[in-house]
């Protein structure tokens, strides 16, 4: 069996796997849907620690992974007041990360480090906190499965896409294996998924909800897959993890949604 065929199988094995526990843990919400979506944003944010620093468990790294893992919790458990308080464990992230530096007089070393750390925090976190936030409004369930399902089916279209038609390359020095048709199968997958989201919650998602997550999903989504990319590939990995096999890591799963999720939300909550 070649190794493409391989990964192939792996992808849609572990998929077929996981995918129908998570979502049943996901579609009635409240603490099941909250924790799970914590644990896989600790997971996210340990591998990015654990990419971009050089000690991903340490004082320095405690708090900010803690935060991490909390601030998916806060829009079910206190949802008057998450995104403040979400502000302000983001602000004591960044005194804690700059300051345990500054405090043991690593000047050099934690001016390098310490922006990574609080970094590593907004950009694994911030999208499963609106995960959660998406799943609190009403017909929450709707778009939070929405969102999953066109970042999933972008992500899904553009490798088979690109697999099949790939020929004009998309982010050479970051990416190789991405290309402009696997671009374009994506945005097409995004659109499917977003459409075939309409037809189950007609009452819920409208046509311009649909543009609206099909857009994010096609646009965003590859910036934040590129973006974990350009980690790994500085520091010149294939894989941000091993635990999902065929799909890498967690980060790897997630990279697109912690940019979707919080596009769509600002949609919902603010745009709409």
């Amino acid at each position: 069996m070649s190794p493409g065929l391989r990964n192939v199988l792996q992808r849609v094995g572990t998929a077929a796997v996981l995918l129908p526990p998570i979502v049943w843990l996901l579609l009635p919400g409240g603490w099941p849907a909250a924790i799970v979506i914590s644990v896989a944003t600790a997971m996210a944010t340990f591998e990015f620690f654990r990419l971009a620093v050089d000690r991903p468990l340490s004082i320095h790294t405690a708090l900010p992974l803690l935060v991490a893992t909390l601030l998916p919790l806060l829009p079910h458990a206190a949802p008057a007041s998450a995104t403040g308080l979400a502000l302000a464990l983001l602000v004591a992230t960044s005194v804690w990360a700059w300051g345990s530096y500054v405090l043991r007089g690593d000047v050099e070393h934690g001016a390098a480090q310490a922006p990574l750390i609080v970094q590593g925090v907004i950009f694994c976190a911030l999208g499963p906190f609106a995960l959660v936030a998406l799943r609190e409004v009403p017909g929450g369930e709707a778009w939070l499965l929405a969102v999953i399902a066109a970042t999933f089916g972008n992500d899904a279209a553009a490798f088979f896409g690109g697999k099949a038609l790939g020929r004009h390359k998309l982010a050479p020095h970051v990416s190789p294996g991405k290309s402009w048709e696997g671009f374009f199968s994506g945005a097409l997958g995004s659109a499917a998924a977003a459409i075939g989201a309409h037809f189950i919650w007609p009452g819920v998602l409208g046509w311009l909800d649909v543009a609206a997550i099909a857009l994010v999903a096609s646009a965003l989504g590859p910036i934040g897959d590129l973006m974990k990319s350009l980690l790994k590939r500085a520091h010149q990995v294939k894989d941000a993890g091993h635990m999902l096999p065929g799909h890498g890591g967690m980060l790897d799963r997630i990279d697109a949604l912690v940019v979707n999720a919080p596009a769509v939300w600002v949609w919902v909550t603010w745009l709409r």
